[in-house]
């Protein structure tokens, strides 16, 4: 089974695919085997690499590679006997400012501070290849995919963006994708306020409010995925107690009430 894996990782960096770009998170710096796509390339202290082979080889030149008119690599080593070209993730973010978000078959790279598309990926035999957008716009969709199944998998974007990435036809955003999508509005509906109430305790524990939150998808390190809270009314002040079944409120707020009484000497009026 090791195997039949390191053979196959080699097979991918054997060349195969020799004019494209693999997006590589495992790689600390771009690398290509060939110095024709090097602009401005300038010598640099040699530099060790490990080849999927197990050579070993040293990068002695770096320079830039424009894999389209509007994304170009910096600092690209030129490592000799390297069959494959990786574009090293990590260089990507820092050079770029830029987010990559990964499905099960795509992944976009898109700027962060104007949040604009920048370049893309394709998934092919478990490893990324970049495209460019020009290159992505210009590919023939074969079987139409509904804007609804495009909308969920970017994460849900608008409109715009699905334009800026995809030549989606116009009947198909009018048609194929809802409007109302579920997850949209949820996301952008903000709840109805709270009134501020006329009524207001004269003193501590007149009237006290409680509520219970939960359950958590991820519990405490005891357990718990509830909590209770109380606010007094008078005093803003709020205990929350922790709990790990809804149950819990009755055994706990009896035992709130004996606090108070035995702390305070206070009574509780109104919940």
């Amino acid at each position: 089974m090791e195997q039949s894996k390191v053979t196959s990782s080699h097979e991918k960096l054997s060349g195969m695919h020799v004019n494209t770009w693999m997006l590589d998170s495992g790689a600390s710096l771009h690398m290509t085997g060939q110095s024709d796509l090097l602009m401005n390339p300038k010598e640099i202290n040699p530099m060790s690499v490990h080849l999927p082979n197990g050579d070993v080889t040293f990068a002695t030149s770096q320079g830039m590679v424009r894999l389209c008119d509007k994304f170009t690599l910096k600092n690209v080593l030129l490592v000799p006997g390297l069959t494959c070209n990786l574009i090293s993730l990590a260089q990507l973010i820092d050079d770029h400012n830029c987010g990559i978000f990964f499905t099960n078959d795509l992944c976009v790279i898109h700027d962060l501070p104007s949040r604009t598309p920048i370049g893309a990926g394709e998934r092919r035999g478990g490893v990324y290849y970049f495209r460019s957008l020009d290159s992505v716009r210009a590919c023939s969709i074969t079987e139409k995919t509904k804007g609804d199944l495009w909308h969920s998998r970017l994460g849900h974007p608008s409109v715009k963006v699905l334009r800026s990435i995809i030549s989606f036809n116009n009947s198909m955003l009018d048609t194929g994708l809802n409007k109302s999508c579920d997850a949209c509005l949820r996301g952008k509906k903000t709840r109805d306020i709270f009134h501020i109430s006329e009524f207001r305790a004269f003193e501590i524990f007149d009237l006290i409010h409680c509520d219970v939150w939960g359950p958590y998808r991820h519990p405490t390190s005891c357990g718990d995925r509830y909590f209770l809270t109380i606010v007094d009314d008078y005093s803003r002040a709020v205990w929350v107690f922790l709990m790990k079944e809804k149950s819990e409120v009755s055994r706990i707020f009896k035992q709130f009430i004996a606090l108070i009484e035995r702390q305070f000497d206070k009574r509780v009026k109104i919940v």
